[in-house]
């Protein structure tokens, strides 16, 4: 097949994709997918566990400070707007 063949293919109109198309090419996106992270996975089960526990606290505690921080920033911007609105 020539360049000028497949351009004139791809032009031609094509098959609708259906819902069953999209579960079949999902399914077989989570097969490879868990094989590929099954064969190329750095660590064991166990370690993965630990890490993405690990990982989650971390975020967890990150996300925690920064909202006592904006509450904070809002706590005392709406002080210095009480005190502001109170001397009018």
């Amino acid at each position: 097949m020539g360049l000028f063949d497949y351009l004139k293919q791809g032009l031609a109109p094509r098959k609708r994709i259906g819902i069953g198309d999209v579960a079949w090419a999902t399914g077989i996106g989570l097969v490879a997918g868990f094989l590929a992270g099954l064969l190329l996975a750095p660590e064991t089960g166990k370690e993965t566990r630990k890490a993405v526990v690990r990982n989650t606290r971390n975020v967890a505690s990150k996300v925690k400070h920064t909202l006592m921080d904006a509450g904070e920033i809002a706590g005392s911007t709406e002080h210095e707007g009480v005190q502001n609105g109170s001397s009018l």
